[in-house]
Parts: C-alpha cells; structure tokens; sequence
C-alpha cells in the first residue's frame, strides 16, 4: 500500500492554513490535482465528506484537510472506508489542532503509511527573518522576537503594528 498520509497537527496560528496553501501550490506545479477542503466549512459526515472533496482527487491526486478536529465524528469513517478507496499514488495531508486519534498510531498498517509532524513556535533566528522579510526595523526586532514568543501569527501581527509606527516599546 503506497498511500501515503501527513498528520500536521498544532495550535492556532501557527501555520498549519499557510502550509497546505502552499503544498496545494507545490502540488500544482508537480503536475497533480489537489483538493483543499476546510472540515469547519463542511457537514461532518460520510456524504458530507465526499461532496466537499468532489470527483476530481484522482488516483494521482492530493487531498488537503484544514480543521481535521472538526472531523473527529468520522474520523473512522475516513480512516477505514474513504482513505483505502485512493488510488495508491494518492497523497493526504490532515491538518488540525490535535494529535492524530490512537487508532492511527497503534495499527501497523497506519503506521507504516503515516507520519505525525506537530508545528511548533519560530526559534528566536526564524522569529527575527520573519520580521526582517517583514520590514520591521532592526532594532525593534529583539522586542517583537520576546513578545511574539516564536508564534507565527503573533510575530505577524506584531509586525503589521510595528509597520502602522506603534512604539514597540509600548507593546508589552
């Protein structure tokens, strides 16, 4: 069984969305189709599933769930029926806020098709070319570093404030 299967799991704001936008991206100009489904904007159920990802994941294709905690009611469903149909060149990538359910870490076969990455926070290096790339000014990096703790979403939101002439100074 060649299908393989991405577990990216972690807290808000930390990247999970932008990661899928860009493996979508990445999946594009590698000459497959991929599908970009959010399990917030969809009907937790078997049918529900199949109508959000529709008729175009081909056997070659790459699936894409955001929100996969979302799903948890079918998460068997997806795990026993849906996944074995893919074609075995099929690529799936489950993004959400927790951790895949044990029943994806204690069966071998899972296993062998599976690998679990947790997202976690910017080192202080990142957080800093992040806000450089940012256009925040050298100096009020090492403050916007400390204040945004390595968050994605923290550091961009501390660089737009910094952008719009907020003192860093005053964010504390």
């Amino acid at each position: 069984y060649a299908i393989r299967i991405v577990v990216i799991n972690g807290p808000g704001g930390i990247g999970k969305t932008t990661l899928l936008l860009e493996l979508r991206a990445r999946a594009r100009a590698a000459g497959r189709v991929p599908v970009l489904i959010d399990g917030r904007e969809i009907d937790a159920s078997p049918s529900g599933f199949r109508d959000a990802v529709g008729p175009d994941l081909l056997a070659e294709g790459v699936l894409l769930v955001d929100g996969y905690e979302h799903l948890a009611p079918i998460d068997g469903w997806i795990r026993g029926e849906f996944l074995p149909g893919l074609g075995v060149t099929a690529i799936v990538v489950l993004a959400g806020r927790d951790p895949p359910a044990a029943a994806w870490r204690v069966d071998a076969g899972w296993r062998r098709v599976l690998a679990v990455r947790e997202l976690d926070p910017f080192g202080p290096a990142e957080s800093d070319d992040l806000l450089a790339r940012a256009g925040v000014d050298a100096a009020d990096r090492a403050h916007l570093t400390a204040l945004g703790r390595g968050h994605p979403l923290a550091m961009a939101l501390l660089a737009d404030a910094a952008r719009a002439g907020v003192v860093p100074g005053s964010l504390a």
